[in-house]
């Protein structure tokens, strides 16, 4: 029978061949632990369990890697208000994700690789994009130099020459080249060093931007080449897009043959649930009966999750 599923990429339903014959290698967007997950994270999680079963019934055999990001801006934020380390402050939460996937009988991916556990990948990436002149440094801080990547934007179909800053471009606190590059590396600022979130690299003593983390622990696992990588829509642009662009300008090789996208979760009239009314909760919560009805009614009061696949 054959396989065809919608490439983002393409645009079109391909039919879907992996690169070793009846061996798929993906990679799918796992949680930021830096708070539950909400029911709209969930629906991303069983969109890659409902991919994986299918792909396993078709008779391939899958190597499935999930990234932790157990650090960002939200995390270093959240742990310096708490007056703990970031590890000991996404510890809850990385095991809260671990107990709602197995609520849901979602199948583990082969490998769960930490952002914090992968950092000399990510420098050795960052040094190979500077040698290539792809990226620059700027007061401490590195940047990837996107005119320097042709094909920025062919994922999400992005107008170049519109480019601006603005709700999905962020223009950083930082100096910077060009207002859409971003951030591969983040100076440690005062503080850092003390709740853990600090390394030293060539380029001085930071902690590594949010994109560049995927392309390193997913070379580190599968290769220079993916299968299939996934995640919600909303990655689609800005993240994917500079995965793309510092995976291959690193690499010199096509990141991934198949983008996938989970659309995002809507309530009864069809209005999506954003994050702050989806209420975080763990899952735990959504299998009791009561349960509180956000604004947008994205929950419903009761509401209950069975426990079957």
């Amino acid at each position: 029978m054959t396989l065809r599923l919608h490439n983002s990429l393409t645009g079109t339903k391909d039919v879907f061949e992996p690169l070793e014959d009846s061996h798929v290698r993906m990679y799918t967007c796992g949680p930021t632990v830096w708070n539950f997950a909400h029911i709209g994270n969930l629906r991303a999680f069983l969109f890659y369990d409902l991919l994986r079963r299918h792909l396993q019934v078709a008779g391939y055999r899958v190597t499935h890697v999930m990234n932790i990001t157990d650090i960002d801006d939200r995390i270093l934020d959240q742990a310096m208000h708490a007056g703990t380390t970031i590890a000991e402050y996404t510890k809850p939460y990385a095991e809260a994700f671990f107990e709602d996937m197995k609520m849901l009988r979602v199948r583990p991916a082969e490998h769960y690789p930490r952002a914090t556990e992968h950092i000399q990948e990510m420098i050795r990436m960052i040094s190979t994009l500077l040698e290539r002149g792809n990226a620059y440094v700027a007061d401490g801080d590195v940047y990837f130099r996107i005119a320097s990547f042709p094909h920025y934007g062919e994922l999400s179909h992005l107008d170049r020459e519109g480019l601006r800053a603005g709700a999905r471009v962020a223009a950083d606190k930082y100096d910077k080249e060009s207002v859409s590059d971003f951030a591969l590396w983040k100076k440690a600022q005062p503080g850092d060093e003390k709740i853990g979130a600090a390394w030293d690299a060539p380029f001085g003593k930071g902690r590594p931007g949010w994109h560049i983390e995927c392309s390193a622990m997913s070379k580190r696992y599968l290769g220079d080449t993916l299968d299939i990588h996934a995640g919600g829509v909303d990655l689609m642009f800005p993240h994917h897009e500079n995965e793309i662009a510092q995976s291959e300008a690193a690499n010199q090789r096509q990141l991934s043959r198949f983008w996938l996208h989970s659309e995002h979760l809507a309530d009864a009239t069809g209005r999506r649930c954003r994050k702050a009314q989806a209420a975080s909760r763990p899952c735990a919560t959504l299998s009791r009966p009561a349960m509180t009805r956000s604004r947008s009614g994205c929950f419903s009061s009761p509401t209950r999750i069975t426990g079957r696949a």
